[in-house]
């Protein structure tokens, strides 16, 4: 029983350090999400990097730290775990990265656009027409890899791929679907900047947040949580069915 305690002391110390991570991202993003709807909805701040959807802006400045620390976490683990299916997540976050520094999609996406010639249905631009071709292409080639790594990994490598799946069908929605609703509602004012743009930027930074302190916890267990998010959501989903 003794000989348990350092192990147990370890992974209490470990899971305490990941909390206060998620606490201090989470309590960042809000800062950043209250300073925005500040700056739109009185005159104490006259900058528009505090805007969220600001390219460059400081929230998106803090986007980049998170997928950097993401990415150099998963290094990490590749090298202490000798998984090397955690290459391919690497590779995705790399890409993440280099797509929210550069407006890779934003950028490839108006180059595409400027060849295409059709009315889109319900308003949307044919901007996101190309972005939306961009994200497909690179989909092409990142998801394939994930696939093989998830095929040939071990049981605990696919529970974390499946929940770090979780994480990224949240981030398509608010990061795609969302754009997408807003671009074909055509919001403006009010429904654009304190709502669309919070759903849409401020939903991405907190995904982002939460893939970070779930990195973090994974490379300080080595790979092994011990517990996953995907095995809690349907025990949860069961119990409340059994509810009557």
């Amino acid at each position: 029983m003794t000989t348990n305690l350092p192990l147990q002391k370890n992974g209490t110390a470990h899971a305490d350090s990941a909390s206060r991570l998620w606490l201090l991202l989470l309590c960042t993003d809000a800062a950043f999400i209250l300073l925005h709807i500040i700056y739109f909805q009185t005159e104490l701040l006259n900058n528009s990097l505090y805007s969220l959807s600001r390219d460059n802006g400081y929230a998106e400045f803090f986007q980049y730290v998170k997928f950097l620390w993401i990415v150099l976490l998963l290094i990490g683990i590749v090298k202490s775990t000798r998984t090397a299916g955690y290459l391919a997540w690497t590779l995705l976050f790399i890409y993440f990265l280099t797509d929210d520094a550069f407006q890779l999609h934003e950028n490839l996406g108006r180059n595409i656009a400027r060849n295409l010639d059709f009315v889109p249905p319900m308003s949307i631009r044919l901007q996101d027409v190309g972005e939306l071709i961009v994200t497909a292409v690179a989909g092409a080639i990142l998801i394939p890899l994930l696939i093989l790594a998830f095929w040939c990994g071990s049981m605990l490598f696919r529970k974390v791929s499946v929940d770090l799946v979780m994480f990224l069908a949240v981030l398509v929605f608010v990061g795609v679907v969302v754009d997408l609703v807003h671009e074909a509602v055509g919001a403006e004012g009010m429904l654009d900047h304190l709502v669309f743009r919070i759903i849409e930027e401020g939903g991405e930074m907190i995904v982002a947040s939460a893939i970070l302190w779930y990195i973090f916890l994974l490379s300080m267990k080595n790979g092994n949580i011990g517990w996953y998010l995907h095995e809690r959501l349907r025990t949860t989903l069961l119990g409340l069915a059994k509810i009557p």
